[in-house]
């Protein structure tokens, strides 16, 4: 099961990163765009991560 959870937290991670990635090699003129959508995930993202460890704290 924690194995799975890795998988998980790494899979997350690479999302971002890809987003992050995407954004700096085809973004428009239009700069906030990005930042929002890269705050909103890796907002998401790191309250995903902090849930599944929390979940083992218990």
């Amino acid at each position: 099961m924690i194995i799975r959870d890795i998988g998980l937290v790494d899979a997350l991670m690479s999302v971002l990163t890809l987003q992050t990635a995407m954004f700096a090699a085809f973004a428009v003129d239009d700069r906030n765009f990005p930042l929002k959508m890269n705050d909103v995930t890796g907002a998401v993202v790191s309250l995903i991560i902090l849930g599944i460890g929390i979940s083992y704290q218990s």
